[in-house]
């Protein structure tokens, strides 16, 4: 797989949430910033292959994010 490109992106939403309880008033999604790497297959059994992944960085959270997607553009 080769890099084809990159992206800068604000951090998604992964799922609705609405509070419930009593907790701290924080912003829903976190703050933060998202990269998005870009790669498709040159070899011959991955051509039309597209991968994209996908960090996530928040701030004042010690967490990264992270997701995978995967587009098989054969026929």
């Amino acid at each position: 797989f080769l890099l084809e490109s990159l992206e800068l992106a604000e951090v998604e939403e992964p799922f609705p949430w609405k509070r419930s309880r009593r907790s701290e008033d924080r912003a829903w999604p976190p703050r933060g910033r998202a990269i998005i790497l870009h790669f498709s297959g040159r070899a011959e059994p991955t051509k039309g292959v597209q991968v994209s992944v996908r960090y996530e960085i928040y701030d004042g959270i010690p967490v990264i994010g992270k997701s995978l997607t995967i587009t098989n553009g054969t026929s």
